[in-house]
């Protein structure tokens, strides 16, 4: 077990400190071993965006979904499950902005990125699928 995962628990009970400081460790320990542009440190950096946008840290968030998402599409160009979490999690922050348009283009490709690999009826599909429809769209 990772720190990434242990800190899944305090931030699903809604610990966000505790799971802030987990996935801070966790972000310092990957960047060291595997280097600043490996595919784990985009992981880290989505959850941390989460925990910002939970706070109303929405500027923070935005920074955080870009740069877990600018990694994403270097490690994985063809797009993944993770390209398509880090998608999802800007689209709720410019939500959250009242930026609703700039936010379309991104669920429309973690909705297409996850139909494609998960199928239409997985949760996380579902997930995509309701902000798309909280966007208008």
């Amino acid at each position: 077990i990772t720190l990434s995962n242990l800190a899944r628990i305090p931030l699903e009970r809604g610990d966000l400190d505790e799971a802030e400081r987990l996935y801070r460790e966790a972000l310092t320990t990957f960047r060291q071993r595997l280097g600043p542009d490996a595919w784990n440190n985009g992981v880290v950096l989505t959850h941390l965006a989460t925990i910002a946008r939970r706070r109303g840290q929405l500027a923070e968030a935005q920074r955080l979904a870009r740069e877990a998402l600018a990694i994403h599409e270097t490690a994985f160009p063809d797009g993944s499950q993770y390209t398509a979490s880090a998608q999802v999690e800007l689209g709720h922050v410019l939500l959250a902005r009242g930026r609703p348009g700039a936010a379309v283009a991104h669920v429309r490709a973690a909705l297409a990125q996850r139909e494609a690999e998960v199928g239409p009826d997985h949760e996380s599909t579902a997930e995509a699928r309701a902000l798309l429809a909280r966007l208008g769209r």
